[in-house]
């Protein structure tokens, strides 16, 4: 049955098909300009299996309507003979990279590695083990024997005018009336490789925390900084400090003490009492709240403000 879009054998085009009965008559293609689109093209035979209806054809563009399969006519859910896998093949440049030139004595199968550029839509499949994706250990598990949008190119661009939205979970079961125990997440993966996926930074949390952690820092700045002009007091009477010394020859000399706070003893007490009054901790009460507050808070998946995200990882 030949299709409305084009031929239903690839390697055959009506000698009567145009490009202006294919593309409508546009004014730069009888100006004279000759252009390639109706060159002839090396296109694979596409091994068609039963039950699949070519929708559109055209050079090696195809959209074909079926049962689920990734290769073979035996592969998938459609060669198993299951039910409700009915799917949608949109393929630009069958097995582009397999020969520049396909074997006209070969029928080519539906390939998710070596077409050029796929729109995979199935009401069930392994998407997954389709695309060859590798799974994290602790990340979403595979998905088997569900309904997805499977898409593959060399270069993919999602653009939108006024934003994008990447959601999960918009309903408590799936579409095969299963309930959805936990709320998936957004994994971002480079070179197919989840060995070091990790949750994504949540910036508030990130703000918050590290505005803390500023606090503290400042607090331990000021308690050294009191602990420095004390110690610089201490050194001062304890050097200018003269002790009475017996002598032969002669009376002990009386200490001379310099400093404004007297003698090394007034002044070593002078100084802590200043260190307490000002400071209003000691370093052991900001040790804790560093060590067990702010991390507990704020490095612990537990923590009230965790710093990174509980469902979307990133490697």
């Amino acid at each position: 049955m030949a299709s409305i879009f084009g031929p239903e054998n690839p390697n055959k085009t009506p000698k009567n098909q145009s490009v202006e009965k294919h593309v409508g008559r546009n004014p730069a293609l009888t100006a004279g300009v000759v252009f390639s689109m109706d060159d002839p093209e090396h296109t694979p035979a596409w091994n068609r299996c039963e039950g699949e209806q070519l929708l559109g054809q055209y050079k090696n563009s195809w959209i074909v309507l079926g049962h689920d399969r990734f290769a073979s006519c035996h592969s998938g859910y459609g060669g198993r003979g299951s039910h409700r896998a009915s799917s949608i093949d949109l393929v630009a440049g069958r097995a582009s990279y397999t020969t520049d030139k396909p074997d006209k004595d070969i029928l080519y199968d539906t390939n998710f590695k070596t077409d050029a550029a796929r729109v995979y839509i199935s009401q069930r499949a392994d998407i997954d083990r389709y695309f060859n994706l590798d799974i994290a250990a602790n990340g979403n598990s595979n998905s088997i024997g569900r309904s997805c949008v499977g898409i593959k190119a060399d270069a993919v661009r999602i653009v939108g005018r006024e934003g994008i939205k990447f959601v999960t979970r918009t309903e408590s079961k799936n579409s095969l009336k299963g309930k959805i125990e936990k709320v998936p997440g957004i994994e971002i993966i480079a070179g197919n490789d989840p060995d070091d996926l990790q949750p994504m930074v949540k910036a508030d949390n990130l703000a918050r925390g590290l505005q803390k952690l500023a606090d503290l820092i400042a607090q331990i700045v000021w308690d050294i900084k009191l602990t420095h002009i004390a110690i610089k007091e201490v050194n001062r009477a304890v050097g200018q400090h003269i002790h009475v010394v017996p002598t032969a020859i002669g009376p002990s000399v009386s200490s001379i003490g310099l400093s404004p706070y007297g003698g090394p003893l007034p002044v070593a007490s002078t100084m802590a009492n200043t260190i307490i009054k000002f400071s209003g901790n000691d370093l052991s009460a900001v040790s804790k709240r560093l060590g067990i507050g702010w991390k507990t808070t704020y490095t612990r998946p537990m923590g009230q403000y965790y710093l990174g995200s509980h469902f979307n990882k990133v490697n």
